[in-house]
């Protein structure tokens, strides 16, 4: 548990964020709890609408979902309502008292939405910014926005703030710093709450940028003076922290974890690309994210809503083309009757957000049930890949074939995989065998087939022979690997879906089809009470893999 910090230091900061929000003159502000009704109650400049949203939120993270709505609404009716075009438009400012790696994960998501908003982070202990571990950037323009960015920050105040507390050459992340980066939410140098004009200055500097921004506020900048070790990589060792955070605990060295890209962020900019090439290919977009890269598609892109997607892609197949037609699988019960009804010509639909995608603290049940529905759909062929070269030739594949097809993206984090020059789509709907096995076989679909590849390494350290089999197609399902599957006494499957209904049903089915009664089997999957979108929370890691082979051998 890491101890609070003072309630005199917490007083000083509030009433330092009180003063900065005055001073700003600052209309839209949400602050949550006793702090946030005292600035309410003593300033009457500001959004009464939004000052009653803040009054609801539950915690940081409710504020900032329901802050985010707000803002949504309200920047609506300012471009389409004739009363409010001479309205001030200022951006939102939220107000975060505890901060965490799961808010910084919600405003990756809001910014992603594209929410506009300055975040004052508020930090009685300086909790995150004093630390053993930090990093140095030392040419600040090298991090600015591109020279035809609109929003470029003037670099020459920048520095001239930076210089005035810190005899440090260059931009100094911390923690939360360095997380956030790696989000790309902008994170600049904090700022002592001592100096109002600065924060002031500061924040107008920072404001000037599109999407979520972090300005981190805290009683000082650091105790102690900072000792550089002249390496490659630069690092500052400062006195122990007293408000030691629970996520990187002191007694260790410090590491920081930063997130990979998920599969559907690694494969979506290459799938774009392909389609260049691939004349015969329209695209229907009724996803509910921006098409990025896919305008480079010009007019052969189209935008539709996602109910009269399918019929627009009907409508070009018709024409002679192979229609793509992209959505979220959130969005997917509103096109299933017509896809069970109507899907018979060659359409490809590519399955966006899929899998553990957060929304709104908890994971959609579509999203844990898409693949047992469409599973169903017998004349459908389905594609799960396990990284984006894969994606791209699953595509390819699909697009070749002269009936439906699906292809899913799941939102898990990808390990990665070089860019191939050319890839060439598969000639079969076959699956993989990556390991032959004889105690045990891993029967994997989609980003679960990396985890089951490390667990592996484990497995066999212990004397078992374990198998790894990436089946890919879940629809049809390849039932010449299944067979070369049996032949192991043990079976565990692992899928980022479900437990049962998708890759676990499809092969207890094909147990019981052909009478194979004395084989064991376990599932890997989603709980059906989720409250984490971490794959490792649902057992889907190498870890989880390893921990339910021992339960399925005993051992």
């Amino acid at each position: 548990m890491k101890t609070p910090p003072s309630d005199k230091k917490s007083r000083i900061l509030n009433k330092a964020v009180d003063s900065l929000l005055s001073e700003l003159s600052l209309r839209n502000v949400a602050w949550r709890g006793k702090n946030g009704k005292a600035y309410y109650k003593n300033h009457k400049y500001h959004s009464r609408s939004l000052a009653s949203l803040a009054s609801l939120a539950r915690d940081e993270a409710e504020l900032c979902r329901l802050a985010a709505g707000w803002k949504q609404v309200r920047d609506s009716l300012l471009a389409s309502s004739p009363q409010f075009e001479n309205s001030e438009d200022q951006s939102l400012v939220i107000v975060i008292e505890n901060f965490s790696t799961a808010i910084l994960s919600l405003l990756e998501e809001l910014q992603q939405s594209s929410l506009n908003a300055t975040v004052l982070l508020a930090d009685p202990g300086g909790l995150f910014w004093q630390s053993e571990a930090v990093r140095i950037f030392p040419n600040p323009d090298k991090t600015a926005a591109s020279e035809d960015s609109r929003e470029a920050i003037d670099y020459e105040a920048w520095r001239e703030i930076i210089n005035s507390d810190c005899d440090l050459e260059g931009k100094i992340y911390n923690y939360a710093g360095i997380l956030a980066e790696n989000k790309g939410i902008f994170y600049p140098l904090p700022v002592s709450i001592t100096d109002l004009d600065k924060a002031c200055r500061l924040f107008g500097l920072i404001n000037r940028r599109s999407g979520i921004k972090i300005l981190h506020l805290i009683p000082s900048y650091y105790s102690g003076k900072p000792e550089i070790k002249n390496s490659s990589e630069k690092k500052i060792k400062a006195e122990p922290d007293p408000f030691a955070c629970e996520s990187f605990p002191k007694s260790k060295p410090i590491s920081v974890k930063l997130q990979q890209p998920s599969l559907e962020q690694a494969a979506l900019p290459r799938l774009a690309e392909d389609l260049l090439d691939l004349k015969l290919t329209s695209c229907i977009w009724a996803a509910r994210q921006e098409p990025g890269l896919f305008k480079q598609l010009r007019s052969r892109l189209q935008t539709a809503s996602v109910r009269s997607a399918l019929t627009q892609a009907a409508g070009s197949a018709a024409a002679g083309t192979h229609p793509l037609v992209i959505i979220s699988a959130i969005d997917l019960p509103l096109i299933l009757n017509e896809m069970f009804d109507r899907l018979d010509f060659p359409v490809t639909v590519l399955l966006i957000e899929a899998g553990l995608k957060s929304c709104q603290g908890s994971i959609p049940s579509i999203n844990r049930h898409d693949l047992s529905v469409l599973r169903n759909l017998k004349h459908l062929t389905i594609g799960v890949p396990a990284d984006e070269e894969e994606a791209r030739r699953m595509l390819k594949t699909l697009l070749s074939l002269q009936g439906p097809g699906l292809l899913r993206l799941s939102c898990s984090p990808s390990v990665g995989m070089p860019a191939a020059g050319n890839s060439k789509p598969f000639g079969d709907l076959k699956g993989a065998c990556i390991q032959k096995g004889k105690d045990l076989a891993l029967l994997c679909l989609g980003s679960s087939v990396y985890h089951a590849v490390l667990a592996a390494q484990t497995l066999k350290s212990w004397g078992l022979e374990p198998g790894i089999y990436n089946m890919r197609w879940l629809n049809p399902l390849d039932s010449d690997l299944m067979r070369e599957i049996t032949g192991c006494p043990n079976l565990i499957t692992v899928e980022e879906h479900a437990k049962f209904g998708a890759l676990s049903s499809a092969a207890a089915e094909y147990l019981i089809d052909n009478g194979l009664s004395g084989i064991k089997i376990k599932s890997i999957g989603l709980q059906e009470d989720i409250s984490s979108s971490d794959p490792e929370a649902h057992g889907i890691s190498a870890s989880g893999i390893i921990q339910a082979a021992r339960e399925l051998l005993e051992i």
